[in-house]
């Protein structure tokens, strides 16, 4: 994993300076307006963000519980180069520092940085190539080297590439073929390549009303499982099958619900399981600039058999946590700066066993944007 964080730092600083050299633009679109489709050169737009808080459960524990407040700074801007009538080059790039005050932890910090690239170009006003990629790191750095990192470190990327038909002006069709890797830090079994297939459609109703379905095939090959668990004979190739539908309406607020079903084939049947994932997102603007937004997904998995290996963790993301709640309230104070406060509700399963921690983290925000 080190020569891949020193690959994804180098990248990053590159793309970065880039972004320094390439000159923004005055201009209030990115789709070029004249007639002779003279391009600008670019724009960019970064936001500032530094957030104080408290976590009542950082280490994600049943019973030895580790409070810690908690300071948080993140850049993040976005880039078009070269934008045209058809053409379009994006790149976002996101650097995260936190750093938890604790004296258990060893006054841990912990570093993120996220980049995504992606183009698209219009064939016709009926089909629409894309070429999406995204590179993801997190690092735990301690004082004292023998102090088990609160969150783990990780390296994860997927490039993929899809094509969007337009079939009318009310139905959009996408397919798309991803392929992606994940490499943890401190869990080698669970570090994999990935490759997915997939079909969406999106179908609008109503003005500010649409619908959507979405089927996709993950297939997962866990390559280090073979070298750790020789002994016991045990393999790993995952085949997960996922159907997405969704809705989305606007009348005074936002909101969209959305239910998957994902059931996964293990070759070590410990892992095998199905879930049903029900998420509902809700935003209002309020009188004064002040945004309400409500996130939240509760998931319920059950796999179908144990585990081969005894006491075995099963190593989830955040982005698969069974219970999640975000609530926030933000305003703007002017175009350059806004305040947010948020709430954070966390419920996951710690093993394979059943037993579950839960977390709540309370912050407040500053964030200047330019």
């Amino acid at each position: 994993m080190s020569f891949l964080c020193r690959l994804f730092l180098v990248i990053n600083a590159l793309l970065f300076a880039l972004c320094l050299t390439i000159p923004h633009s005055q201009a209030s679109d990115i789709q070029p307006k004249s007639e002779d489709n003279t391009r600008i050169l670019s724009k960019i737009n970064s936001k500032v963000k530094f957030s104080f808080g408290y976590d009542n459960n950082v280490s994600e524990t049943i019973d030895e519980r580790v409070e810690s407040r908690f300071y948080q700074f993140y850049l993040n801007s976005s880039m078009y180069i070269f934008p045209t009538e058809k053409t379009l080059i994006s790149l976002k790039l996101q650097d995260g520092f936190k750093y938890l005050d604790s004296p258990q932890l060893y006054n841990e910090s912990v570093m993120i940085k996220n980049l995504n690239l992606n183009l698209s170009h219009r064939l016709s006003n009926l089909l629409i190539p894309e070429i999406q990629s995204e590179i993801m790191g997190r690092t735990s750095i301690h004082s004292d080297g023998g102090v088990l990192p609160s969150e783990e470190a990780f390296l994860r990327g997927f490039a993929g590439i899809a094509l969007k038909s337009i079939v009318y002006d009310d139905i959009v069709l996408r397919g798309f073929y991803n392929y992606g890797f994940i490499n943890f830090a401190d869990f080698d079994p669970f570090d994999r390549l990935s490759s997915s297939t997939g079909l969406k459609a999106d179908i609008r109703l109503l003005p500010g009303s649409n619908i959507g379905f979405q089927y996709s095939r993950e297939n997962s090959y866990y390559d280090k499982w073979d070298i750790i668990y020789r002994d016991e004979g045990i393999k790993r190739i995952d085949k997960l099958d996922n159907i997405s539908v969704f809705a989305q309406f606007y009348m005074y607020f936002l909101f969209n619900i959305s239910y998957s079903n994902q059931r996964n084939e293990s070759d070590n049947n410990g892992y095998s399981f199905k879930s049903n994932k029900v998420s509902l997102l809700m935003a209002r603007t309020f009188p004064e600039d002040i945004v309400f937004q409500l996130h939240g997904h509760i998931r319920f998995k059950k796999y179908l058999s144990e585990s081969q290996l005894p006491d075995s963790p099963q190593i989830d993301l955040e982005d698969d946590e069974r219970v999640m709640l975000t609530v926030k309230l933000s305003k703007e104070i002017n175009q350059y700066c806004g305040l947010e406060a948020q709430y954070d509700f966390r419920r996951n399963k710690f093993s394979t066993k059943d037993d579950f921690y839960s977390k709540n983290v309370i912050s407040l925000s500053l964030s200047s944007q330019f």
